[in-house]
């Protein structure tokens, strides 16, 4: 009896030693995964309607554009490029260290030149449907509007592009720190420049609800090492504007024929 119960609680230390090792996988396995490939989001605000309704659930491929190294501006560049008119997920540039994920469509690419005019987008010479914002964050004036180029990777920045607080976002977001002293010095991270040359791409973004989206218009450009990946299908929705108490009355704000769906 002695040895039959020692043999047994050798095979529970075995038995438990195989689940540890099974649950550490699947720990490390899930969030490999959460990581570096996919991860799901939900739909806040009315900024991307009728495209995304709040109370849609996301999937993002977040190998789509290459894999970012968690902490770092690195990313690995194992996808593609990012196409003009794709939903992408981003951190927002103007607190990316608050983990605040922003969804909008791209509509200026790096090196683009981007218009803004009364109530119009143009970007490259096409227009986008009229808008009932006015530009809050832009400075360069063109005709009573803004003009202004995208910047690219490689792009020079010279001294009098530089007073621009659009630019100096620009070099921030980059990681940097600039100081103007009395209006006629610049430094950079403590050394006095007179051009900065541009380190990463970056994107003009758009919400698809015109006139009730936070975006590019108001606080400038998303640095490419901040975005997150390419929104690709709804798994779930439902309308959270209809209040529910009931499992019934949640069975039936269950938008169905949007489960499924792929995001263009």
């Amino acid at each position: 009896m002695q040895c039959f119960h020692s043999e047994n609680r050798i095979d529970i230390r075995v038995l438990l030693k195989e689940y540890g090792i099974t649950l550490l996988v699947t720990v490390c396995a899930a969030f490999f995964l959460k990581t570096f490939v996919v991860d799901a989001y939900s739909i806040p605000s009315l900024s991307m309607q009728p495209t995304l309704l709040r109370g849609d659930y996301i999937i993002v491929n977040k190998l789509a554009y290459g894999i970012s190294i968690p902490g770092t501006t690195i990313k690995i560049p194992v996808g593609r490029a990012i196409r003009r008119g794709e939903v992408i997920v981003f951190n927002f540039p103007e607190l990316p260290n608050s983990h605040g994920v922003f969804i909008k469509r791209c509509v200026g690419l790096p090196g683009d030149t981007v218009v803004l005019y009364k109530n119009t987008v143009v970007i490259n010479g096409k227009s986008f449907p009229e808008l009932h914002s006015t530009p809050e964050y832009f400075e360069h004036s063109c005709d009573g509007g803004y003009r202004f180029k995208v910047p690219q990777r490689g792009d020079t920045l010279w001294y009098s592009d530089l007073k621009s607080e659009l630019l100096q976002s620009v070099i921030e977001r980059e990681g940097h720190r600039v100081i103007f002293h009395n209006d006629t010095t610049l430094y950079v991270d403590g050394h006095f420049v007179q051009y900065y040359i541009i380190e990463d791409n970056h994107y003009f973004v758009l919400g698809d609800n015109y006139e009730h989206s936070y975006d590019s218009r108001h606080w400038g450009f998303v640095p490419e090492h901040l975005i997150v990946g390419e929104a690709l299908i709804i798994y779930w929705s439902w309308d959270t504007e209809v209040p529910t108490t009931t499992f019934a009355e949640r069975f039936r704000i269950i938008r169905w024929e949007r489960i499924g769906k792929l995001i263009h």
